[in-house]
C-alpha cells in the first residue's frame, strides 16, 4: 500500500535555532547593517560652520586623494611632519590637493598650526604646491605656516610652496620657512600664480629658482594685490626675476611690502618685482641685485607707476646695455615714479630711470620724504635706519604730512586747500593720496624755476587719477614746462582726470611748454580727461609735442566736457592731433575756439579743432584755418582769422557775451571787435586802462585826460576808458572805476 511522504523531523541544531528569540536577530542587524559609519578625516562634516578636522599627516594627504572633497571647508587642528610623503624608495609621494580641469575650491584654516617638511618632485606636471591648483571666487586658505618645503619642479610651470596656481579670494597669514623652490616658469617661495586674488600678511624665506616670472613670494602677479607681505629668499632666474614678485601685470597691486632679497638675473631684475606694469606703492627693497640688463634696485623694467617707495640695495651688472641698470629703475618704457628714491652709495648708481637719488644721510632724513604722511603707513628713527613700514614695529617715529596741508582749508569742496605758491601748487602732485579733494588757486603763479621733469603732474592713470577738483580762480599759471625723452603717457599740468564730479574751471596757462617725445595722450591743461569737466579755460600762448592724441587743451577728452575754453600756441605729433582737444572719444565740446598752429605728417588724422572724434558731439566750436594751417577738422567749423575776430560769428552761435542778453545774460564772452579773438570776460580787470593787470593810480590819470569825451569800449585793452558802453566818459564810468578800484593788485 503506498503512503504519503512528510518530513521526518528537524535535526538539533534545527531546533536550536527554531527557538532563537526574534529580538536577537534585530539586534544583530543593527550592530551589523544599521552602525553610524566612522568620521571622515579627524571630524566634522565639511561644512563651512562644521569643517573636515585635520590632526595627523594621513589625514592631509588624503585630503588630495578624494577630489570629491575639494570644495569642502578644512581645518587644522595639530602640527603636521610630512617627512614620510616624499616619494622616495618606500615612501608614497603626497597627494597635491588641486589639479587642472579638477581644482581645490574650498577654505583651508590653518588654525595658526604648522607643516614641516612638505616635499614634492615633478618631471612632467605642472601647477606644483601644497595646493596645486586652487579655482573659486570664495576660496581661501589662511593662518598656516609651512617649515621646510621643499619643491624640485625644475621643468614645469606654475610652481609655489604652498600653491601652484591661485585664482580664489585670498591668501591671508600664510609663512614659508626656510623654503627651496625650483620650477621653470611661474615661480614663487609662496605662489607661483597669483590672479584675481589676494595675498595679504605673507612672508617667505628661502630660496626660489627658475626660469620666467620668478619672485621671492610670487612668481606672476596677474590683476592681483599682494599687500603687507614680504620676502627675504634668494632669488635666482632668466627673465622677469623680482626680490618679492617676479612679473606684476596690468591692474596688479603691490603695497605696504618690502623684499631683502638677493637677486640675480640675467634679464629684467629688480630687488622687488622684475617687470613691473601695474602699481607699487609703500614699499622697499634692500638686497643686492645682479643683472645682466634692464636691473634696478626696486623694479628692473617698468611701464606701470611707482609711488612712495624707495631701494638701497646694490645693483651691478656685466651686460652691454649699461643704460638700462638704476639705482631705483633699471629701464622705463613710459610709467611714472613719485616721491621715490634711491641709495646713491649703497646702490653704486648715479643713475635711475625714474625716482631721486640721495646720500645715505638723506635717505634717513624725513624732510626727504615728503609726500610720505598721508596715511599713517611709514615710521622712521631719524639718523639710525631707512623708513621701514608701520606693521614691521620697529624703532621710530611716524611719518607726518608736510606744510603745504596745514595750510587754509580743508580739501573739500566747501574749503578747498588754498594755493598761494609755486612750491604749494608743485606739491600737490607729490601727494596721491589728497588727489581727491579740492584746490583753489589765490594768485597767478609763475613755474618758470621747473623744468625738464621737476614739476609734479598731478594725476598718472586710472588707478591713481585726480578725481577732485580744482578752481583757478580766474587766476593764471606762466611757464610750466614739462619736457621727458622718455616713452611716457598722459602728460599735462593735469595727467590723469577722472570721475563725473572733477572739474577744473577758470584757469588759464601762459606760454606753457610740454615735450613729450614718442608719448601719447598730451595736452598743455589735461593728457586724459574721463567724464568730467572743463570749463572756462585757456591756453595763451606755448608749444605742445608728442605722438598720439596731442591737443593744445586736452589730449583725449573720454566722455567728458569741454565747455567755454579756448587754446593758441603751438601744436605738433604724428596722429590725432587737434587745435583744441587731440582726441574726443564719445566727449561732449561746446562754445570752444582754437587758433593753434597744428603740424603732423600728411598721414595722420589732425585737425584745426579736433584731431580725431569718434561719437562724440562737437557744438558752436571754431578754429582759425590761417593760424592753424588746417582747412579740416574732426569736429567745429573753420573761419578766417577776420571772421574769428568778429563778435558776430559767435553770437550766431548762441554764446553769451558781455553787452547782450538774448544768448544769456551770465556774459561769459567779451570781444575787441575786430582787433582781438573773444576772451573769457573774467580775463580783463574793469579799468585797468594800461594793461598792467591792476587797476592803480596810473588808470585813473588816463581816465582823467579822456573825461567827458567819447572813446570806445573797455575790452580792447588800447587805453580806452568808456567803461559803461555808452560812448560818453562820465560819471557812470568813474563809478564804475571806482568800485574796481586796485583790483588786480596782490
Amino acid at each position: 500500500m503506498c503512503q504519503s511522504s512528510k518530513p521526518s523531523g528537524l535535526s538539533v541544531h534545527q531546533k536550536q535555532s527554531s527557538r532563537f528569540p526574534i529580538s536577537l536577530f534585530i539586534l544583530l542587524a543593527i550592530c551589523l547593517f544599521g552602525r553610524p559609519s566612522e568620521a571622515k578625516y579627524g571630524g566634522g562634516t565639511g561644512e563651512p560652520n562644521d569643517p573636515y578636522i585635520i590632526y595627523t599627516a594621513e589625514q592631509m594627504n588624503a585630503i588630495g586623494a578624494d577630489s570629491n572633497d575639494w570644495d569642502k571647508h578644512f581645518k587644522l587642528m595639530a602640527d603636521i611632519d610630512l617627512s614620510h610623503y616624499t616619494g622616495s624608495p618606500r615612501r608614497p609621494i603626497f597627494n597635491i590637493i588641486g589639479r587642472y580641469g579638477d581644482p581645490f575650491s574650498g577654505v583651508f584654516d590653518g588654525n595658526g598650526k604648522k607643516i614641516t617638511n612638505f616635499t614634492y618632485s615633478s618631471a612632467e606636471t605642472d601647477h606644483v604646491g601644497l595646493f596645486g591648483y586652487v579655482v573659486g571666487s570664495d576660496t581661501q586658505i589662511k593662518d598656516l605656516t609651512l617649515i621646510n618645503p621643499n619643491i624640485d619642479a625644475e621643468s614645469v610651470d606654475y610652481v609655489g610652496s604652498l600653491v601652484g596656481l591661485f585664482i580664489g579670494e585670498k591668501i591671508t597669514n600664510c609663512y614659508v620657512l626656510d623654503g627651496t623652490v625650483t620650477g621653470k616658469k611661474y615661480v614663487g617661495g609662496l605662489v607661483g600664480w597669483n590672479y584675481w586674488s589676494s595675498i595679504i600678511n605673507c612672508y617667505a624665506t628661502g630660496s626660489v629658482t627658475g626660469n620666467t616670472d620668478v619672485g621671492g613670494l610670487v612668481g606672476y602677479n596677474g590683476t592681483g594685490t599682494v599687500s603687507n607681505c614680504y620676502s627675504t629668499v634668494s632669488v635666482s632666474g632668466n627673465y622677469q626675476v623680482g626680490g618679492l614678485v617676479g612679473y606684476n601685470d596690468l591692474a596688479c597691486i603691490v603695497s605696504n611690502c618690502y623684499a631683502g632679497s638677493t637677486v640675480v638675473g640675467k634679464s629684467e631684475v629688480g630687488g622687488l618685482v622684475g617687470n613691473n606694469a601695474g602699481t607699487i606703492s609703500n614699499c622697499y627693497a634692500t638686497g643686492d641685485i645682479s643683472g645682466n640688463d634692464y636691473a634696478g634696485g626696486l623694479v628692473g623694467f617698468f611701464y606701470g607707476t611707482i609711488t612712495s617707495s624707495y631701494s638701497v640695495g646694490s645693483v651691478s651688472s656685466s651686460g652691454f646695455l649699461q643704460e638700462t641698470v638704476g639705482g631705483l629703475v633699471g629701464d622705463n618704457y613710459g610709467g611714472r615714479v613719485y616721491c621715490s628714491f634711491w641709495d646713491t652709495q649703497t646702490s653704486g648708481q648715479p643713475w635711475s630711470a625714474g625716482g631721486t637719488g640721495k646720500t645715505t644721510a638723506e635717505m634717513q632724513m624725513a624732510s626727504t620724504f615728503i609726500g610720505w604722511g598721508c596715511d599713517p603707513v611709514w615710521t622712521l628713527d631719524e639718523g639710525v635706519d631707512y623708513p621701514r613700514l608701520w606693521w614691521e614695529n620697529m624703532p621710530g617715529e611716524t611719518i607726518t604730512t608736510p606744510s603745504f596741508l596745514s595750510m587754509a582749508g580743508s580739501g573739500t569742496e566747501e574749503n578747498p586747500y588754498l594755493v598761494h605758491t609755486p612750491e604749494e601748487l608743485n606739491a600737490i602732485g607729490l601727494f596721491p593720496c589728497e588727489w581727491s579733494k579740492h584746490f583753489k588757486l589765490m594768485a597767478n603763479i609763475d613755474l618758470g624755476s621747473y623744468t625738464e621733469e621737476q614739476f609734479n603732474i598731478t594725476g598718472v592713470n586710472y588707478q591713481n587719477a585726480f578725481t577732485g577738483g580744482f578752481d583757478g580762480n580766474r587766476h593764471t599759471v606762466s611757464n610750466f614746462s614739462y619736457t621727458t625723452s622718455r616713452h611716457r603717457i598722459y602728460i599735462g599740468f593735469f595727467g590723469y582726470i577722472r570721475g563725473q564730479n572733477v572739474e577744473i574751471k577758470d584757469l588759464g596757462l601762459i606760454d606753457p611748454n610740454v615735450n613729450a617725445g614718442r608719448g601719447s595722450h598730451v595736452g598743455s591743461l589735461v593728457g586724459h580727461l574721463i567724464d568730467g569737466k572743463i570749463t572756462n579755460c585757456y591756453i595763451q600762448g606755448g608749444t605742445v609735442a608728442g605722438d598720439r592724441s596731442v591737443g593744445s587743451l586736452v589730449g583725449e577728452n573720454y566722455y567728458g566736457t569741454i565747455t567755454n575754453c579756448y587754446s593758441g600756441g603751438d601744436v605738433s605729433g604724428t596722429s590725432w592731433v587737434g587745435g583744441l582737444v587731440g582726441e574726443n572719444t564719445r566727449g561732449t565740446i561746446t562754445n570752444c575756439y582754437a587758433t593753434a598752429s597744428i603740424s603732423a605728417p600728411a598721414w595722420g588724422q589732425i585737425g584745426g579743432l579736433v584731431g580725431m572724434d569718434i561719437n562724440g558731439t562737437i557744438e558752436n566750436c571754431f578754429w582759425d584755418t590761417e593760424t592753424s594751417g588746417q582747412t579740416t577738422s574732426a569736429g567745429g567749423e573753420g573761419k578766417t582769422t577776420t571772421e574769428m575776430k568778429n563778435a558776430t560769428t559767435f553770437l550766431n552761435a548762441g554764446w553769451d557775451f558781455v553787452a547782450e542778453s538774448e544768448n544769456g545774460t551770465e556774459d561769459t564772452w567779451c570781444i575787441c571787435q575786430g582787433v582781438d579773438y573773444p576772451k573769457l570776460r573774467w580775463q580783463f580787470i574793469i579799468g585797468d586802462f594800461d594793461g598792467d593787470n591792476d587797476t592803480d593810480f596810473a588808470d585813473f590819470c588816463l581816465f582823467a585826460a579822456h573825461w567827458l569825451g567819447t572813446d570806445s569800449n573797455f575790452f580792447c585793452g588800447d587805453g580806452s576808458t568808456d567803461l559803461t558802453n555808452d560812448d560818453r566818459i562820465d560819471s557812470n564810468d568813474l563809478k564804475e572805476f571806482t568800485e574796481n578800484w586796485l583790483a588786480g593788485v596782490e
